[in-house]
């Protein structure tokens, strides 16, 4: 496991520690438990950080990525219990992207299969929580891409991957009613190392934001 990803896991593992330490005995009291829930949501990237390695011109280190046309959301079904809750998610997240301006420019579609934890911290009454969550799972990438002197040199390719994936999450969540909350919040999405046809993506960190809305039955 890269360091970065080790950090990253170490810190949300002792944040989420910390917070639940002094609401222990308000977990068996959680008005949710028990309830299943549906939750969608939709989302903006606004920064990607990666390393890429080209075998012909040697490694890129923390490239500049310019995106267009970026659009992401996601369902889940989820469970309540004891404060916490655990979901399936599906998400996509597609965008037309440039490499450095000049040496790579495509299209790439991502399709994500999840299983997510939450803690969800009360911060005033039932009406208003801060939630931390992690997730595991794989991402189905479809990559599309010219390439203007980089590798071939004025060529075409394309590669569909399946790359193992982690996420964090944390934001907030408005309970609106007994059976939808609105929630808002910061998602990182870490992708395992992914060879796109000679061009190698590693420590493939994407940050986005994302509002949304989960239903209770």
């Amino acid at each position: 496991m890269p360091v970065s990803r080790l950090l990253l896991t170490s810190v949300l593992i002792l944040v989420i520690l910390l917070f639940a330490a002094p609401a222990a005995p308000q977990l068996l009291n959680s008005p949710y438990d028990g309830k299943i829930y549906l939750a969608g949501s939709a989302g903006f990237v606004f920064d990607r950080d990666t390393d890429i390695n080209n075998p012909v011109t040697g490694p890129i280190t923390d490239p500049e990525w310019e995106y267009d046309d970026v659009t992401s959301g996601s369902l889940a079904l989820g469970y309540h219990l004891f404060g916490f809750r655990f979901e399936g998610e599906a998400s996509l997240w597609s965008n037309d992207a440039e490499l450095g301006g000049t040496l790579v420019e495509g299209e790439a579609d991502y399709v994500s299969l999840m299983v997510n934890g939450y803690y969800d911290l009360p911060i005033f009454a039932d009406i208003l929580d801060l939630y931390l969550g992690a997730g595991i799972g794989a991402t189905f990438a479809d990559f599309e891409f010219d390439t203007i002197g980089f590798i071939g040199g004025g060529t075409s390719s394309g590669e569909d991957v399946w790359v193992v994936t982690y996420q964090a999450m944390a934001g907030l969540t408005l309970h609106v009613h007994e059976h939808v909350a609105l929630t808002g919040g910061y998602r990182l999405r870490v992708f395992d190392e992914a060879d796109y046809n000679g061009l190698v993506i590693d420590d493939d960190l994407i940050h986005s934001l994302e509002v949304g809305i989960r239903i209770r039955f």
